[in-house]
Protein backbone atom coordinates (compact mmCIF):
# COMPACT_ATOMS: atom_id res chain seq x y z
CA UNK A 1 0.00 0.00 0.00
CA UNK A 2 2.78 2.65 1.01
CA UNK A 3 5.15 2.04 -1.81
CA UNK A 4 2.20 2.35 -3.90
CA UNK A 5 0.97 5.79 -2.67
CA UNK A 6 4.43 6.78 -3.06
CA UNK A 7 4.79 6.01 -6.31
CA UNK A 8 7.16 3.40 -6.28
CA UNK A 9 7.40 0.82 -9.25
CA UNK A 10 8.69 -2.01 -6.31
CA UNK A 11 6.50 -5.00 -5.46
CA UNK A 12 6.61 -6.44 -2.09
CA UNK A 13 5.31 -9.62 -1.55
CA UNK A 14 4.23 -11.24 1.97
CA UNK A 15 6.37 -14.60 2.71
CA UNK A 16 6.02 -16.63 5.36
CA UNK A 17 9.35 -17.64 7.06
CA UNK A 18 10.45 -21.30 6.70
CA UNK A 19 10.97 -21.22 10.22
CA UNK A 20 7.59 -20.60 11.17
CA UNK A 21 5.75 -17.56 12.20
CA UNK A 22 3.25 -16.45 15.09
CA UNK A 23 -0.23 -17.69 15.43
CA UNK A 24 -2.87 -15.83 16.57
CA UNK A 25 -7.00 -16.13 16.38
CA UNK A 26 -9.41 -13.48 16.22
CA UNK A 27 -12.24 -13.77 18.51
CA UNK A 28 -15.71 -12.51 18.75
CA UNK A 29 -17.02 -12.00 22.98
CA UNK A 30 -19.31 -10.34 24.63
CA UNK A 31 -18.11 -8.91 28.15
CA UNK A 32 -20.24 -9.98 30.87
CA UNK A 33 -21.38 -6.68 31.78
CA UNK A 34 -22.27 -5.52 28.21
CA UNK A 35 -25.52 -3.00 28.37
CA UNK A 36 -27.06 -5.04 24.89
CA UNK A 37 -25.67 -8.50 24.65
CA UNK A 38 -28.69 -9.33 22.53
CA UNK A 39 -27.43 -6.71 19.69
CA UNK A 40 -24.16 -8.19 20.08
CA UNK A 41 -25.33 -11.87 19.37
CA UNK A 42 -27.28 -10.20 16.55
CA UNK A 43 -24.05 -8.87 15.12
CA UNK A 44 -22.05 -12.10 15.77
CA UNK A 45 -24.71 -14.15 13.62
CA UNK A 46 -24.52 -11.57 10.88
CA UNK A 47 -20.99 -11.45 11.14
CA UNK A 48 -20.63 -15.60 11.07
CA UNK A 49 -23.37 -15.80 8.00
CA UNK A 50 -20.71 -16.85 5.32
CA UNK A 51 -21.49 -14.51 2.40
CA UNK A 52 -21.04 -11.93 5.21
CA UNK A 53 -17.71 -13.31 6.39
CA UNK A 54 -16.82 -13.73 2.48
CA UNK A 55 -17.55 -9.85 2.12
CA UNK A 56 -15.05 -9.14 4.89
CA UNK A 57 -12.15 -11.34 3.73
CA UNK A 58 -12.41 -9.64 0.43
CA UNK A 59 -12.30 -5.99 2.04
CA UNK A 60 -9.58 -6.81 4.23
CA UNK A 61 -7.93 -9.17 2.08
CA UNK A 62 -7.86 -10.91 5.48
CA UNK A 63 -8.79 -14.59 6.17
CA UNK A 64 -11.92 -16.26 7.49
CA UNK A 65 -11.80 -19.13 9.93
CA UNK A 66 -15.72 -19.23 8.26
CA UNK A 67 -15.02 -22.86 5.96
CA UNK A 68 -18.67 -21.67 4.45
CA UNK A 69 -17.74 -18.59 3.42
CA UNK A 70 -14.25 -20.12 1.39
CA UNK A 71 -16.39 -20.69 -1.79
CA UNK A 72 -17.22 -16.77 -1.75
CA UNK A 73 -13.57 -15.60 -1.12
CA UNK A 74 -12.13 -13.62 -4.03
CA UNK A 75 -9.78 -16.88 -5.90
CA UNK A 76 -6.60 -13.66 -5.53
CA UNK A 77 -7.30 -14.18 -2.17
CA UNK A 78 -8.48 -17.70 -1.03
CA UNK A 79 -4.99 -18.73 -3.43
CA UNK A 80 -2.72 -16.46 -1.26
CA UNK A 81 -0.63 -18.93 0.40
CA UNK A 82 0.54 -15.97 3.25
CA UNK A 83 -3.69 -15.05 4.23
CA UNK A 84 -4.88 -19.09 4.23
CA UNK A 85 -1.90 -20.39 5.40
CA UNK A 86 -1.40 -24.33 4.43
CA UNK A 87 -2.29 -27.17 6.99
CA UNK A 88 1.41 -28.43 6.71
CA UNK A 89 3.17 -25.06 7.25
CA UNK A 90 0.54 -24.79 10.73
CA UNK A 91 2.70 -27.04 12.66
CA UNK A 92 5.31 -24.23 12.27
CA UNK A 93 3.01 -21.54 14.05
CA UNK A 94 3.97 -20.39 17.18
CA UNK A 95 1.58 -19.61 20.01
CA UNK A 96 2.11 -15.75 21.37
CA UNK A 97 2.35 -16.97 24.82
CA UNK A 98 5.72 -18.76 24.06
CA UNK A 99 7.08 -14.98 23.39
CA UNK A 100 9.37 -13.14 25.90
CA UNK A 101 8.48 -9.63 26.97
CA UNK A 102 11.68 -8.57 25.44
CA UNK A 103 10.59 -10.56 21.99
CA UNK A 104 6.81 -8.83 22.12
CA UNK A 105 8.65 -5.76 22.43
CA UNK A 106 11.19 -6.36 19.61
CA UNK A 107 8.64 -6.85 17.51
CA UNK A 108 6.18 -4.34 18.05
CA UNK A 109 9.21 -1.78 17.93
CA UNK A 110 10.20 -3.50 14.14
CA UNK A 111 6.57 -3.17 13.02
CA UNK A 112 6.03 0.65 14.28
CA UNK A 113 8.89 0.89 12.45
CA UNK A 114 7.75 -0.75 9.15
CA UNK A 115 4.69 0.90 9.52
CA UNK A 116 6.34 4.29 9.42
CA UNK A 117 8.11 3.63 6.67
CA UNK A 118 12.03 3.90 8.65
Amino acid sequence: GRAKENGSKDVIEALLPSTGALSFFDTIAITKDAKHPDNAHKFIEFYLRPENAAKMANEMNYNTGNKAAIDQVDPAIAGNKTIFVESAYLAKMVPPSSFSNEAREAMANAYNAFKQGK
